[in-house]
């Protein structure tokens, strides 16, 4: 069994563990720069993301622009899911925006747009940054895992997955 197959399994056994139980907290809560009422479908946006149901997160992040056009973070997401100049565009925008948002969601852009140029180690360094402000959130533990996952940075993988365990030890992703 090759090293996606077995990845791929892995997502699908976390993804139905996170859909089993009652609703997960929100990955970000307060910290979020979006409005209240935008804030349940980023956060839904974001489980479909980590899940790998990136048709239903681009849904998602759609309907959290739709309900606050100033969500910076939504939209640098929408535009990561956005193939070729759209994405790259929103992306842009989003970067533009950021100066009005917290740093971790600055860098976090950042880190989208850089990944989505193919910059992967950029990515994963952005993600380490943003993971500085916020040493204790469960979202940047499992981002830099999962880039560095991506990059074969099986040492970083180890370390941060438990930690974003920790933070959250009901949500699959990071198990």
């Amino acid at each position: 069994m090759n090293t996606l197959t077995r990845v791929l399994a892995l997502c699908a056994v976390c993804s139905s563990i996170s859909l089993a139980g009652p609703p997960l907290s929100a990955p970000y809560g307060e910290k979020l720069s979006c409005v209240p009422a935008a804030q349940p479908f980023f956060n839904q946006a974001w489980e479909a993301l980590a899940n790998v149901r990136l048709d239903e997160a681009r849904a998602l992040f759609t309907q959290t622009v739709a309900v606050d056009p100033t969500c910076t973070l939504a939209w640098g997401y929408l535009g990561s899911l956005t193939p070729g100049a759209n994405g790259r565009r929103m992306l842009q925008e989003a970067s533009a925006a950021s100066a009005l948002i917290t740093e971790p969601e600055r860098l976090q852009i950042m880190a989208l747009a850089a990944q989505h140029q193919g910059d992967y180690e950029q990515a994963l360094s952005l993600m380490r940054s943003a993971l500085v402000y916020d040493p204790t959130s469960y979202h940047l533990s499992f981002l830099v895992a999962q880039r560095a996952g991506v990059l074969r940075q099986w040492e970083e993988t180890v370390s941060a997955a438990p930690k974003a365990t920790e933070f959250s030890p009901k949500r699959g992703e990071a198990w």
